[in-house]
């Protein structure tokens, strides 16, 4: 019958699913792996007897967890060993090239000594002069400075722009200090020459040098002191090319 004059008539209310959001699940996770699923008590059992085939510690065979542990380990060990050799092999090319150029020094070893402070208390009484060495860049990086002078004294990088007259300078960077010199923080002297095949840095020597008759410099190790005369100094740097002057410095 239809309904009458103005009274609504109630429709019914179909609900729509509401959409669920999934997520991707790993593999097995959360889940029996497929040999669980398939044979139950069965495939668990096959899983546990797999286990216990692996080979043990001491069969032949180093479980991996123990094998990643043991190179976590060694790594470092090995990468320090690296570094000593390399170390020992700058220290022997300094030596290797003063011999075959037939100029005398003597030397001595001693605990690493990156620093003037430190290296003081290692050196021998046999009145040497020992250097300061900084390397230093211009403002395009396209020139390089060793300069070399009493440890005793120190500079201000605007005092020795004025007095090198080079220009802006700053401190050179790692790596440039080993493109150019071959040598790492801690180690800098006039025997990095010797690694700059293109004779590329020029060295500022200070003039009061002149009044010492021997010089003490790292070879190219911190761990060492060479100790070389005036006038055997003055050979290797004609030996090894660079240009290089005394001059005023304070």
């Amino acid at each position: 019958a239809g309904a009458a004059g103005g009274d609504r008539v109630d429709q019914p209310v179909v609900r729509q699913p509401v959409a669920r959001h999934t997520r991707a699940v790993a593999p097995h996770r959360g889940r029996k792996r497929p040999e669980q699923r398939r044979h139950g008590r069965v495939g668990l059992l096959v899983v546990r007897e797999q286990a216990r085939q692996r080979p043990a510690a001491g069969d032949g065979e180093i479980p991996r967890v123990r094998q990643r542990f043991d190179a976590r380990i060694e790594r470092p060990r090995a990468r320090g060993t690296q570094v000593v050799k390399s170390v020992v092999a700058r220290r022997q090319r300094v030596f290797d090239y003063l011999d075959a150029h037939g100029i005398r020094y003597t030397w001595y070893e001693h605990p690493e000594a990156p620093t003037i402070d430190i290296a003081r208390q290692y050196w021998h009484d046999d009145g040497s002069k020992h250097c300061k060495n900084l390397f230093f860049r211009n403002h395009k990086g396209n020139r390089h400075y060793l300069v070399s002078f009493d440890c005793e004294q120190s500079l201000a990088i605007h005092d020795l722009e004025h007095r090198l007259r080079q220009g802006k300078l700053s401190f050179a960077s790692e790596q440039r200090m080993e493109r150019w010199l071959g040598l790492r923080p801690g180690s800098v002297s006039p025997f990095g020459l010797i690694n700059d095949a293109e004779h590329h840095v020029h060295l500022f020597l200070d003039r009061n040098l002149e009044r010492y008759d021997s010089y003490s410099f790292h070879p190219n190790d911190n761990r060492a002191t060479v100790v070389i005369t005036r006038d055997e100094f003055l050979r290797y740097l004609t030996a090894v090319g660079n240009s290089y002057e005394f001059i005023e410095l304070y």
